[in-house]
């Protein structure tokens, strides 16, 4: 048995039996960071604009997109989305 802390914080460790590449938090992410990659000025305008309403970004694209869904679901809906 062994304790640390960083800074202030002890560090928290968190194991699961799910590969990261299956976690929901991972799969967001690569959502959230495929949706950046091919932004362009017809995504990137409607969420800049939906967001000065909304400051996080998730609600901001299914506002932008008028997704009808709950919000992490709509946005975890576009992981299987054609580029095209």
């Amino acid at each position: 048995m062994s304790s640390a802390t960083l800074g202030a914080f002890p560090p928290e460790i968190y194991g699961s039996s799910v590969s990261i590449s299956e976690q929901a938090a991972f799969c967001h992410e690569q959502v959230m960071r495929r949706l950046t990659f091919l932004s362009s000025a017809d995504f990137s305008n409607p969420v800049k604009a939906a967001k000065t309403e909304e400051p996080k970004t998730e609600p901001a694209v299914v506002t932008a997109f008028n997704l009808k869904a709950e919000t992490f679901a709509a946005v975890m809906a576009l992981e299987d989305a054609s580029e095209a």
